[in-house]
């Protein structure tokens, strides 16, 4: 079995396949969501230098208490014992599986939104439509060239 044959046996197919385009489908809308809610809470623009300043600020003065609190929450992650760990490890990859499935389906229903809007249905036609005139039109230039050898061929034998 070549390197090739190989690669190709262990890609996913069908539904399979699908999930990651799916996932990244979904985690698009989702940052999407997100972004529109982030820009519908941001202060007017003139008052934009003054609230930033003012974030500056407070994150500044905050940064030692923040750095006291994760330097004790990270206390406990790094004296536990192994078996500890590997819970955690364990629980954070059921939460991920958990977190790509629910993009996945996310991904699924934008895919079924958009494919049922009516720009869609008309593009689609529009291809369809595209690759009919493709295909006649390229009959139609090999019957054309044909002609053409035919009555080359047939000039030629006239002449010689």
């Amino acid at each position: 079995m070549s390197v090739l044959d190989t690669v190709k046996s262990s890609l996913p197919t069908g539904d399979d396949a699908k999930k990651p385009l799916f996932a990244v489908l979904g985690a698009y809308d989702l940052a999407a969501l997100r972004a529109k809610e982030t820009v519908k809470g941001l202060p007017p623009l003139q008052e934009l230098p003054t609230s930033v300043q003012t974030a500056v600020t407070g994150y500044v003065q905050t940064l030692p208490q923040q750095i006291t609190a994760l330097r004790e929450a990270a206390t406990p992650f790094v004296t536990a014992p192994v078996s500890t760990l590997s819970g955690r490890v364990d629980a954070l990859q059921t939460r991920a599986t958990e977190v790509y499935g629910d993009l996945t389906l996310r991904g699924e229903r934008v895919a079924e939104t958009i494919r049922r809007q009516p720009a869609t249905e008309v593009a689609e036609k529009a291809a369809k439509a595209t690759a009919r005139n493709a295909k006649a039109t390229s009959q139609s230039a090999k019957r054309t060239v044909k002609a053409v050898a035919d009555a080359a061929s047939d000039a030629a034998a006239k002449i010689g």
